[in-house]
C-alpha cells in the first residue's frame, strides 16, 4: 500500500498506516490524524474544494475542426484587412493616370 497522500484517505485506512510500525508513513500519517482531531471542519472542506476545482477544469486540447474554421477565418480577415485595400490602392493609381 503505497500512498502519500493522507487527505484522502477515510479514518480507517489511516489508522492502518499508523498501526504499522515498519511504513515509511507512520509519521505522516500521525500528522494528518492529528490535523483532523484538531480541525475536523478544514478536512471535509479541503475534499470538497479539490472536489469542485475538478469540475472547472479547463479543457486544452484544441479539435481539427476549431484549427481549420480558425485558420480560415484567419486568412479571411488578412485578406480583407491587408490585400483588399492595398488591392484597390492600386487600382486607384492605375485608373489615375490612365485618365490623366
Amino acid at each position: 500500500m503505497k500512498q502519500t497522500n493522507f487527505k484522502n484517505l477515510t479514518d480507517t485506512e489511516l489508522e492502518i498506516y499508523i498501526s504499522n510500525p515498519d511504513t515509511l508513513y507512520t509519521e505522516a500519517a500521525k500528522a494528518e490524524r492529528e490535523r483532523r482531531i484538531n480541525n475536523p471542519i478544514g478536512t471535509s472542506l479541503t475534499i470538497q474544494d479539490s472536489s469542485v476545482t475538478d469540475l472547472f477544469n479547463c479543457r486544452t486540447e484544441v479539435s481539427a475542426d476549431a484549427k481549420y474554421i480558425a485558420a480560415r477565418i484567419i486568412k479571411h480577415l488578412w485578406i480583407i484587412s491587408i490585400f483588399l485595400p492595398i488591392a484597390i490602392a492600386l487600382l486607384w493609381l492605375i485608373i489615375r493616370k490612365v485618365i490623366s
